[in-house]
């Protein structure tokens, strides 16, 4: 795909619903994030009841198995540096693994996801006529799926996958769960990883690794590497992989175009680029908190993806959801974040759309630095807004609406903890991050809202896994 297929105007019309950019592209007049969506005092002690979260299941209470290995594959995730879409793979095939587990002891009204997925994922049968203990088989599965997709890495992260398993096993051993039923539970999570990983193997993702070296277009209004890093750019090839849901990796385009580049102080391009300037002149503490919050890069955090499902980890117990609910939303957020990475890469590398930083220091203010430091790959979409966006609209159905929560995710960092009223009002916080962060300009967040939106509907009516 060519920038003129992926600029081609939408019959859908810029968002407005979101008070990013006011009614218009322009941006004089408006308030642009400048509230922060975050729960009052007294909201944090209500406790709603008005939510429709998925109906009871069959499958004991809870879920710490998946939150278990959440938790350790977060911190893989990290020591390894991998990059923001490589976690998020990561990630969806540890979720799969957990769902499709424990799918034979789920509700009837739960559907596999193999055949509604991309490359032919073939399954095992469970022989249905002995009992099986659902955590000890997904505990296998994962440890499964992670020691492979860990291969090569550090002794550390290799480490750590042992001790999940192990003390997950013990757990089951400790809560009474017979020698021969965990021979048994383990034996089927053992199948199951194993179908994961022939499956795994076939998504791109070894041939993008030994591509040559990426060499940016070069141009007025094009990518630059940016500072104070100067790095190579990250996953150019990213769009070349088997996505899960989606068609494609363009599959969600033609997306809005963003403004037309230009250098005079006149144009809309620069008022963009002003606004983000002027308004770093501005935050407040409660901003850089914010800012800081969502930042979630690779090496500091468990990148974008990760810190969703560590959100997840947290509702699960809040909401007290059985461990077939929990495996749904596991499964359903990690796909969704999974394609959504893939889509926002696939329009950043398409359009090569220079960062605020570049142009800020070349025609505004060349002393200028973001609070946060800018990624190394281009601007268009706001892979936080793409993202965020589509998990928010897949995951609200599930936890219901309105929601009231504390996330303590980045709190292991020294970041202190944020309450939210709602899924959605957390969504919005990380997309508005990116302005207080000074790392993307207003339609590069505006268009990933709508590039979300795009990317959610398609995998939940790919997937359906209710009947």
């Amino acid at each position: 795909m060519n920038p003129e297929q992926l600029n081609a105007e939408s019959a859908r019309p810029r968002l407005s619903r979101r008070g990013l950019l006011g009614a218009s592209a322009g941006i004089g007049a408006a308030t642009l994030l400048s509230h922060p969506v975050a729960a009052s005092a007294s909201e944090r002690e209500r406790v709603t009841t008005n939510v429709a979260p998925l109906a009871p299941g069959v499958l004991p209470a809870g879920a710490p198995v998946h939150q278990a290995w959440f938790d350790s594959v977060y911190a893989g995730v990290m020591a390894e540096n991998w990059s923001p879409p490589a976690g998020a793979r990561v990630y969806a095939y540890i979720a799969i693994a957990g769902y499709e587990t424990v799918l034979p002891g789920m509700r009837s009204t739960y559907r596999s996801l193999a055949g509604r997925m991309n490359g032919g994922l073939v399954l095992p049968e469970l022989d249905r006529r002995s009992g099986i203990d659902w955590n000890a088989a997904v505990n296998k599965a994962m440890q499964v799926v992670a020691s492979a997709l860990f291969t090569g890495t550090s002794a550390a992260s290799i480490a750590r996958n042992a001790a999940t398993y192990q003390a997950q096993l013990d757990a089951r051993v400790a809560a009474g769960v017979p020698s021969e039923t965990i021979v048994r539970s383990e034996a089927w999570g053992q199948s199951i990883g194993n179908a994961i990983i022939t499956w795994q193997s076939t998504d791109g993702f070894t041939q993008i690794r030994a591509m040559p070296a990426y060499v940016p277009p070069v141009g007025p209004g094009l990518w630059q590497s940016t500072p104070p890093n100067f790095r190579v750019a990250v996953e150019p090839y990213w769009g070349k992989l088997r996505p899960f849901a989606l068609a494609s990796a363009d599959a969600c385009f033609p997306l809005p175009a963003p403004v037309a580049y230009s250098e005079d102080p006149n144009s809309e391009f620069y008022r963009q680029a002003k606004f983000v300037y002027d308004r770093s002149k501005i935050l407040t503490d409660t901003e850089r908190h914010i800012a800081t919050f969502w930042t979630d890069n690779p090496l500091l955090t468990g990148t974008p993806a990760g810190h969703w499902m560590q959100i997840i980890n947290q509702i699960v117990d809040i909401r007290g959801f059985t461990l077939d609910q929990a495996a749904a939303s596991y499964a359903i957020a990690a796909i969704t974040l999974s394609d959504a990475f893939l889509s926002t890469w696939q329009a950043k590398y398409v359009l090569n759309l220079v960062r605020p930083i570049t142009y800020v220091r070349q025609f505004i203010d060349p002393t200028w630095s973001t609070y946060v430091n800018t990624p190394q790959f281009p601007e268009y979409t706001s892979g936080h807004s793409v993202t965020s966006n589509a998990v928010a609209n897949v995951l609200t159905p599930l936890f219901g609406r309105t929601l009231c929560f504390v996330d303590r995710s980045p709190v292991p960092r020294g970041i202190a903890e944020r309450w939210f009223t709602s899924i959605r009002a957390a969504a919005n916080e990380a997309m508005q991050s990116r302005i207080f962060g000074g790392i993307h300009y207003p339609m590069g967040i505006e268009m990933g809202g709508e590039q979300g939106d795009r990317v959610s509907a398609a995998v939940a009516a790919r997937l359906n896994i209710q009947r």
